[in-house]
């Protein structure tokens, strides 16, 4: 059996085939852990900075406190003063006592889990997502507990 016999014989056919599916394998595989890689790193650092995310970066200016962006406009991050069924009162980061409405549409977590408005409890630190109404309260869209104390 000569050279040019063997690559044109159906045991070189089947090799080559074996091998090009092999690779093919390999590539999809790489660009699966890529791509998972990718979303890993990703979720580490959202999670990372989850805080400032939501409840805004601080800058001092000219020797005053201030949150460039106005990312509270539309959400609050704090500790929960007084909690019912309907609404929260709650002092922010900036120190002052906002108004948070709870709907039946309110999303509310707790790490995995999914709440109730009568499961929120004075002392929890929350971030709240929502829109505000022209009583400068804020309708909750999102209720996320971030840390209980004692």
């Amino acid at each position: 059996m000569n050279l040019n016999d063997f690559f044109q014989s159906k045991l070189f056919m089947k090799i080559t085939g074996i091998i090009g599916l092999m690779i093919v394998v390999l590539v999809s595989f790489g660009a699966g852990v890529f791509v998972g890689y990718d979303k890993a790193e990703f979720s580490f650092a959202w999670s990372k900075y989850y805080e400032s995310n939501f409840g805004g970066e601080r800058h001092e200016v000219m020797g005053f406190l201030s949150s460039f962006g106005f990312t509270n406009a539309h959400g609050a991050f704090g500790k929960i003063l007084n909690a019912s069924t309907s609404s929260l009162v709650m002092n922010d980061d900036d120190n002052t006592e906002k108004t948070i409405l709870l709907s039946s549409s309110t999303v509310i977590h707790d790490k995995h889990n999914s709440l109730l408005p009568a499961d929120l409890k004075p002392n929890q630190t929350i971030l709240v997502v929502g829109s505000p109404n022209d009583q400068g309260q804020i309708n909750a869209r999102l209720v996320r507990v971030l840390e209980q104390e004692p």
